[in-house]
């Protein structure tokens, strides 16, 4: 199993973000879904003070193509659940259908104010935990390495500058990690195993890999439509969860295919 702790700063309020997440989500959803694959959301209730949401995921042609080719029909089919007490999330992403106790994907989130080099252990991980973890640093700003595919201007958080919300927050250039008020920093620890003989290694390190893209490209996303949801309520966006249920069931069942990002 594979241990890697990704750790992103957005200049935000634990608030705007607790929204910010959520407005993404749907509309990340919404692009990624049609022509037969993208998101359907079975479950979306309240849970113990929080959230609980219940998804599936259809990617046959979002896989890699080794996996496309090997893999039995029907089997690329993904469960996502997930326990959102803000600011803790944990998502779990299972396969059950094929693959069973041989894969899943475990993501612990949590949300801290501010931006520290040195925190080491926001997880309570024990030594052997540590020991095989890996620190990534995100910096939603950086370009460097982008695919092309990935790049759009609208979603470009060094020319981004809010008009609306307050305080005012862009362009994010040079050091602004250091200098950003308000500033969070969002933790995502992801657990992954994959046990498939003569794929394993290769199967995680593209999981790894795309974790480092879903995440800087999401939260590169959530900065750049910060004017979009900055007025929104939780009860605003829980009834916008609740329309696009029924618009992701009508653009999946559609043949237009959308989509470039995994959702995560």
């Amino acid at each position: 199993m594979l241990i890697y702790e990704y750790r992103i700063p957005v200049p935000m309020t634990k608030m705007e973000y607790r929204i910010g997440q959520r407005y993404t989500t749907i509309v990340a959803s919404l692009e990624e879904t049609g022509g037969g694959e993208g998101v359907r959301i079975e479950v979306n209730e309240p849970y113990d003070g929080g959230q609980y949401t219940k998804k599936h995921y259809y990617l046959k042609t979002r896989m890699p193509r080794f996996i496309q080719f090997i893999a039995p029909e029907g089997s690329l089919e993904l469960l996502e659940e997930s326990w959102n007490i803000f600011p803790s999330t944990r998502t779990a992403i299972t396969n059950p259908g094929y693959m069973k106790d041989d894969f899943f994907i475990l993501i612990d989130t949590f949300i801290k104010d501010g931006y520290k080099e040195t925190r080491h252990n926001v997880f309570g991980l024990t030594d052997a935990e540590l020991a095989q973890r890996k620190v990534i640093d995100i910096d939603i700003s950086s370009n460097k390495d982008l695919d092309r595919a990935d790049y759009f201007e609208s979603e470009d958080p060094s020319k981004f500058r809010t008009k609306k919300a307050n305080p005012t927050r862009g362009p994010l250039i040079g050091s602004w990690i250091k200098y950003a008020d308000p500033v969070i920093t969002v933790y995502k620890l992801v657990r992954v195993k994959f046990k498939w003989w003569g794929l394993q290694h290769r199967v995680e390190k593209n999981i790894v890999d795309g974790d480092v893209r879903i995440f800087r490209l999401f939260n590169r996303k959530v900065f750049c439509t910060l004017d979009e949801f900055c007025d929104y309520t939780l009860d605003d966006i829980l009834r916008m969860e609740k329309e696009a249920e029924v618009e992701l069931e009508k653009r999946r069942n559609q043949d237009l295919f959308r989509g470039r990002m995994f959702i995560s």
